[in-house]
C-alpha cells in the first residue's frame, strides 16, 4: 500500500488556511517560500493518513476532541511517527474512530487554553 502524502498551508498575515492546489498555485505565481518549509509568515502542515469519526482528514496541528480530552496531532521526529499530544485530559485506549477535529493550532488557539 502505497503512502498518500499531501500537505495544507496557513498563511498567517491574512488568516487563511489553503490546500496544497492553491499553495502550489502561490508558489508557482509568486515565489513565496520554497515547499515542505514553514516560516513566519506560511505554515505547512502534512497529512497523517488518519481520519477522524466524521472521516475528515486529520493534518499536523489538528486540534481533536476525545473522550475526556483535547489532543493535538503532532509529527514526533524521535519516534518517526505520528503522535497525539495529550493537552487536557488522557485517554490511552482512544482510538481515530473517537475522535474530532474541532479546530488547529493556527485557526483555534483559544482551544488550547482550555
Amino acid at each position: 500500500m502505497s503512502r498518500q502524502i499531501k500537505f495544507r498551508t496557513y498563511y498567517v498575515p491574512e488568516k487563511y488556511m489553503m490546500d496544497w492546489k492553491e499553495f502550489e498555485y502561490q508558489l508557482n505565481e509568486n515565489n513565496y517560500i520554497s515547499p515542505f518549509k514553514s516560516t513566519a509568515n506560511w505554515k505547512v502542515m502534512q497529512y497523517s493518513e488518519l481520519k477522524d469519526k466524521h472521516g475528515k482528514e486529520i493534518y499536523e496541528g489538528d486540534l481533536l476532541q476525545g473522550i475526556n480530552c483535547i489532543m493535538r496531532m503532532d509529527w514526533d521526529s524521535t519516534a518517526a511517527g505520528w503522535v497525539f499530544n495529550y493537552g487536557i485530559g488522557y485517554n490511552p485506549k482512544q482510538n481515530t474512530d473517537e475522535l474530532e477535529v474541532i479546530g488547529n493550532i493556527y485557526e483555534n488557539p483559544e482551544l488550547l487554553a482550555h
